[in-house]
């Protein structure tokens, strides 16, 4: 670990045994302790470090209250703290999106960044206006050089309804920032500022994001719209980790009190120009679905599917059996139409499909292969 952010009086405030070692003599100095013992007890998660950004906005209350299951591993004596998960675990997985962060009801909407291997990176935050026309805008990573931005390289979505991982729903307008050259940080992130002139528009201190998910496949081909409209020229990189961040940020954990749900597809058949036939199973029983939708990431397409009839399939019924929640009804299988005129103009590599539940709570699920799935 660097020590390039180490400091003394920080450090000795957040441990006070620190100065009771060095004052015997065990220690030369604080900073000795820190290189020597400190630096690695602050990895494992057994000792703040007073200085960093993830130490100084830590709150263990907020972190046990919002992750549940860290809770009952603390009350199981697994861990000695939810500080303890958080350093060796909760910060890669916040970093994913999947785990929410011990700020972040002080922090509604942290801005993040995402890295795109050699296709530079797009910054990410809540805004209500974006810049005017005349804006000076400049960005910078650390303390590398800053770089000047074109106006064209921002956008704002329209609102978009985002649920976090307490599944709260939140409708927030996002602004987009296109950053032509950025280099990922691996693990000790620097911040990326967004100026305005002197005045600061977005920071991102870190590399993570809380947890949140895109309520439906409108809002998320909304936000991708958007983020690929800043691409130009068009860069296939980009444009493919996009459409993996946007499926990844459908796909939110099942709140342990809906039914069990699921879908998959089995087979295609393509109608050129209209969209695709489709054979496959989903669940929960029929009376607990209300809508059945399908997204093309690739061409920006969301849709309802027709003529859906729902078939009796025993072996899917069989197959469940034991899954706690699991539905009991034989009509797990259907047939519909799934209207995707653009997307059945070419072989789309990915689908993504949902079941919207009685209680208005939206499930997806990603089907891979579709060349495969296409009858010859």
């Amino acid at each position: 670990m660097g020590f390039d952010e180490y400091d003394e009086e920080k450090y000795l405030r957040a441990n006070p045994d620190v100065a009771v070692m060095v004052e015997r003599g065990i220690f030369k100095s604080p900073l000795e302790h820190w290189q020597k013992s400190g630096s690695l007890e602050h990895s494992a998660g057994r000792r703040r470090s007073g200085f960093y950004e993830h130490d100084l906005l830590y709150d263990e209350e907020i972190y046990l209250r919002s992750n549940p299951d860290v809770l009952a591993l603390v009350k199981k004596r697994i861990l000695g703290s939810g500080y303890e998960h958080w350093m060796r675990h909760g910060r890669v997985e916040f970093e994913r999106g999947r785990r929410h962060a011990p700020y972040a009801e002080s922090h509604p909407f942290r801005p993040f960044r995402l890295a795109f291997s050699g296709a530079g990176g797009l910054l990410v935050g809540a805004a209500d206006i974006e810049p005017g026309p005349d804006a000076a805008l400049t960005a910078q990573h650390g303390d590398e050089p800053r770089l000047s931005l074109p106006r064209s390289a921002l956008t704002l979505t329209g609102p978009l309804r985002l649920v976090d991982a307490l599944f709260r729903p939140r409708d927030l307008r996002l602004l987009l920032v296109r950053l032509p050259a950025f280099s990922a940080d691996g693990r000790r992130p620097r911040p990326v500022v967004l100026s305005n002139g002197a005045a600061t528009v977005l920071l991102s201190r870190d590399a993570g994001m809380q947890a949140f998910f895109f309520e439906s496949g409108t809002d998320a081909n909304d936000f991708l719209r958007h983020a690929q409209g800043l691409d130009v020229p068009p860069s296939p990189a980009y444009s493919a980790a996009l459409v993996d961040f946007v499926i990844g940020r459908l796909m939110r954990p099942a709140d342990p009190r809906e039914p069990h749900s699921g879908f998959v597809l089995e087979s295609l058949v393509c109608h050129p120009g209209r969209g695709f036939e489709a054979i496959g199973w989903f669940c929960p029983a029929r009376d607990e679905v209300t809508r059945v939708s399908v997204i093309s990431p690739e061409t920006l397409e969301c849709a309802d599917a027709e003529s859906l009839t729902r078939v009796e399939r025993p072996d899917v019924l069989g197959a469940l059996a034991g899954i706690r929640g699991s539905p009991g009804d034989p009509g797990l299988g259907f047939r519909a139409f799934f209207p995707l005129p653009l997307a059945s103009e070419r072989t789309p590599s990915r689908l993504v499909l949902g079941v919207t539940l009685k209680s208005g709570v939206a499930r997806f699920f990603e089907s891979r292969e579709i060349a495969r799935l296409l009858a010859p």
